[in-house]
Formats: structure tokens, C-alpha cells, sequence
């Protein structure tokens, strides 16, 4: 397993795709700007990890690391750590600018109502201090995302048009229905989230969501290496 990750890591993984969920994550400082773009840009690299970017058509990936004297399993799971670590990249990248993001808008918040003291501020989505909530809504979306991209690839192993446009389409009404149209249609959850309103019970509900999702991600990680390591067990290479 160990040269497996290193093969993925070296070979793999074209330079893109760790430029991306790094660089994008500043996205998340954006003032009043929907939260979930930023680690969106980890699923923008599934086809370039996937195809290799021209590296993976032209050696055919798939089939040289399937006829290695290696378990199909393992082949999945080397991929599925690579998703992981993309994943993780742009968690971390995000959760470094969201807070500068949460200062901005503080700042342009306290501002408007200076200049207008019955000024109503809208914030768009979850509050601005509701961001431990908001990752365990997107590790459960990355989770959800993976269950449907990635035993769609191993199906054919070259599939990758449909399961991106579906996957990408899909983590982005998940995220806008879960992160804005909810907490914007009902006031008092977005009010219970924002820990500078709800204070101790919003904290531990942002905290159970968080503990909820990782939950939820590890248990729909073991579901889809079955799911993609059998059908990639009957794909005829």
C-alpha cells in the first residue's frame, strides 16, 4: 500500500491538482460570499486525478497498476486516499481564510451600521461565525460526492464526463440547500449556527454537526471502496 500511495503521489497526481484545493481556499475570505466554492475546487480535480491530465490516458493507468500482482482493493484504496488528501488540502486552505473572510465581514457589518444604526445587515447563508458547522456539512458532501463518482468511474474506468457533471452538480445544490436556503429560510437556525448569537448551544450544535459528518464520512468511505472495488473486480481490462 505504502508504494501504491507513493505511485499516486508521483505519478499520478498531475501538479494541478495540488495547486488547486490550496490556492482556492482563499476564496473563503471573500465577505458575504458563498462558503462552499472554495472546497468545491477539490472536486474540480477528480478528472484531472482520475485521467492523470493526459498522463494517465497516455500510459493507461488503470490498466498497468491492475495487472501489478496487487489486489484491485488496494488499487481503489490508493485512490481513495489520494481524494482524501485533495479533500484535506482544501479544508485546511479553507479554514485558514475563512476566519480572515469572518473578519472582513465583521468589519463591513459594524461599518454599515455606523453609518446607519437601523440598518439591516443579510448575510448570505450560515452566520459568520457558524464555520465549524459548515465543515462538517461539506466533509458529509465530499463523502456523498465520492459515493457517486467514484463506483461510476470503476464501473468502466473511463468514464469521467457524466460522473464529474453529476458529482459537481450535485455537491453544489447539496451545499447551497444545506449552507444557504435552509439557514436562509429559517432564521432561527442560521441564529443557533452563529456562535456570536446562539453562544454555548450553538457551539456544541456546530460541534455535533462536525462529529456527525466525520462519522458519516468514514462510514460512506468503507461503502464506497466495497461498492467501487467490486465493480472494478469485474471490469475487464
Amino acid at each position: 500500500m505504502k508504494n501504491l500511495i507513493y505511485k499516486e503521489m508521483k505519478l499520478s497526481m498531475h501538479i494541478v491538482c495540488f495547486i488547486f484545493p490550496l490556492v482556492f481556499g482563499i476564496m473563503a475570505m471573500i465577505p458575504n460570499y458563498p462558503a462552499f466554492v472554495a472546497p468545491f475546487y477539490a472536486l474540480v480535480c477528480y478528472p484531472i486525478l482520475f485521467l492523470g491530465a493526459n498522463k494517465g490516458q497516455t500510459t493507461n493507468d488503470l490498466f498497468y497498476t491492475c495487472n501489478l500482482p496487487i489486489r484491485k482493493r488496494d488499487v481503489v484504496k490508493a485512490r481513495l486516499i489520494s481524494v482524501m488528501i485533495l479533500q484535506i488540502m482544501s479544508l485546511v486552505s479553507t479554514a485558514i481564510f475563512m476566519p480572515v473572510g469572518v473578519i472582513f465581514e465583521d468589519a463591513i457589518s459594524s461599518a454599515a451600521e455606523a453609518a446607519d444604526p437601523g440598518a439591516q445587515i443579510a448575510y448570505l447563508g450560515l452566520g459568520a461565525h457558524s464555520f465549524i458547522a459548515f465543515f462538517g456539512i461539506t466533509i458529509l458532501g465530499y463523502a456523498l460526492s465520492d459515493l457517486i463518482f467514484i463506483p461510476w468511474f470503476y464501473k468502466t474506468g473511463k468514464s469521467i464526463v457524466a460522473p464529474t457533471l453529476v458529482t459537481i452538480i450535485f455537491f453544489i445544490v447539496y451545499s447551497s440547500l444545506f449552507e444557504m436556503v435552509l439557514p436562509m429560510s429559517i432564521p432561527e437556525l442560521a441564529v443557533l449556527l452563529d456562535v456570536s448569537a446562539g453562544g454555548t448551544t450553538g457551539l456544541i450544535v456546530q460541534f455535533a454537526i462536525l462529529l456527525l459528518g466525520i462519522i458519516a464520512y468514514v462510514l460512506l468511505r468503507m461503502l464506497t471502496l466495497g461498492v467501487a472495488a467490486k465493480r472494478l473486480e469485474m471490469l475487464d481490462l
